[in-house]
């Protein structure tokens, strides 16, 4: 999963719903005139008034010319309006309808991102987990604690361990935020770290929370591209942007990557 690739696709799905809403409105506004030719007169009417603002701020009455011009506008508008209501029409049918109005689909208000831009981003990346993560084989609903012995041949309660453990992690969904605490999944192979760790991520991310997942080994690889300059591409950048601004970030398969001293900084 390449954060240039979400990138790419918010965009484009931003790009497809702004033209979708440009052609409609088009149409329409096309339509309207049609049937009441008499709004294109009064356009012209308008933008003829419009033109003579600049002028009249010259003229030594220039402020009664301007307010006078303002005021035909006005009524022009009006007379616009009442067009539109006989054939049940509005001003506000000549205008695009975006599914983001906020920034009209660009993505972008105020010179920041929308908050349509995040919540598409969201989206994509909840649909670009791991396949496990998504399609529920790896919940808090099935994780099965009958796997798990009552106790083991040194009598240690192992089950209800684990029912500790998914508690905790179900919590820890439960109070998410900037002040959570690191969790640490410590145990051999099959004992259920990955499935508790997708099953935490799946869950902030369905509830709005960036999140990233990359394997510990794999993390390591990227920074080392870009710490030295080892032809870092766009996405390795992307990447490496995304470890470091996610609100929820799940390492996998820590302690199994090859250990240098830049790994171990990393």
């Amino acid at each position: 999963m390449h954060t240039s690739d979400i990138a790419q696709e918010v965009k484009a799905q931003l790009a497809t719903n702004r033209q979708i809403a440009l052609n409609h409105a088009q149409q329409l506004k096309s339509n309207i005139y049609q049937a009441l030719p008499q709004l294109s007169q009064i356009d012209g009417a308008i933008a003829n008034q419009a033109m003579q603002i600049a002028g009249s701020a010259m003229a030594h009455n220039g402020q009664q010319l301007i307010a006078n011009i303002q005021q035909n506008i006005k009524h022009l508008n009006q007379e616009k309006n009442t067009l539109l209501a006989s054939k049940g029409y509005s001003m506000e049918d000549l205008s695009p309808k975006y599914s983001c109005m906020r920034c009209e689909d660009t993505g972008f208000y105020s010179g920041k991102k929308c908050t349509c831009w995040q919540m598409l981003y969201q989206q994509e990346t909840y649909k670009r987990l791991p396949p496990t993560a998504t399609n529920g084989s790896c919940s808090f609903g099935t994780f099965d604690l009958s796997y798990y012995p009552e106790a083991d041949e040194n009598g240690r309660t192992n089950r209800n361990t684990m029912e500790k453990i998914l508690k905790i992690c179900k919590e820890y969904c439960v109070n998410i935020g900037s002040s959570s605490e690191n969790l640490l999944f410590i145990g051999r192979t099959g004992l259920g770290k990955t499935h508790l760790s997708l099953a935490i991520l799946a869950e902030a991310a369905s509830m709005g929370f960036m999140v990233k997942y990359s394997s510990a080994q794999g993390l390591i690889d990227v920074f080392e591209k870009t710490r030295f300059n080892r032809n870092p591409t766009g996405e390795n950048w992307e990447f490496v942007n995304d470890i470091n601004t996610t609100q929820l970030l799940v390492i996998d398969d820590l302690g199994s990557e090859f250990v240098t001293s830049f790994s171990q900084s990393v």
